[in-house]
């Protein structure tokens, strides 16, 4: 009971929407930006990722956590719009890191919720891989290792609480690092080729 209720309390505090917010914090103070950036990054990656699915299961009486498959879908859609928004704004306001962190996540989203129509996809695993990588690619290599600790605390809390199976834990990882350096290729190519800026 006790090794449950542990795996429940890291489920919650390592969330996605509150690793996005450690990742909009941590960019920001490392890499810079006005205080718009900054705004922007905490509504779209842990404020409006927090509130929409929490209010939508709280409106249809689901868990918070979202145990069966076929619930997830409509709030996250809503989530995945966010998304879209942070990367449409970035990329007209100030299109540097805070872009290929909008650009990650919301190509984390999509990727997540279509698997989510064959198999119930680690939801929690991609929400701590993914943005673990994106530091790893920003040059922020310990707090990207710290994450990667995280990551596989909160798989292995998953499975102690047999919300997925081991193989969807894995898919859940496989898909956080195969779409998210697909998505550091495509910011890479866009900076480049298209906008003309880079990472500072």
């Amino acid at each position: 009971m006790m090794l449950r209720n542990i795996a429940t309390a890291v489920s919650l505090v390592f969330s996605a929407p509150f690793i996005g917010l450690y990742v909009a914090i941590r960019t920001w103070l490392c890499m810079g930006g006005d205080y718009l950036v900054f705004t922007v990054m905490i509504v779209t990656l842990a404020l409006a990722p927090l509130l929409i699915p929490t209010l939508w299961a709280l409106r249809h009486g689901i868990e918070w956590d979202y145990p069966e498959k076929k619930h997830r879908f409509k709030p996250f859609i809503l989530v995945i719009l966010n998304y879209l928004f942070s990367v449409i704004f970035f990329a007209f306001y100030w299109p540097r890191y805070p872009l290929f962190l909008s650009l990650a996540y919301l190509m984390n989203s999509v990727v997540a919720i279509l698997l989510n129509l064959w198999t119930k996809v680690s939801l929690h695993t991609i929400g701590v891989v993914g943005p673990a990588l994106t530091l790893y690619y920003l040059g922020l290599h310990i707090d990207s290792a710290i994450l990667f600790i995280i990551a596989f605390v909160v798989m292995y809390s998953r499975y102690v609480l047999r919300r997925h199976s081991t193989m969807q834990l894995l898919l859940g990882f496989i898909t956080a690092v195969t779409t998210t350096t697909l998505s550091w290729i495509i910011y890479q190519y866009i900076t480049t080729n298209i906008i003309g800026v880079h990472i500072d």
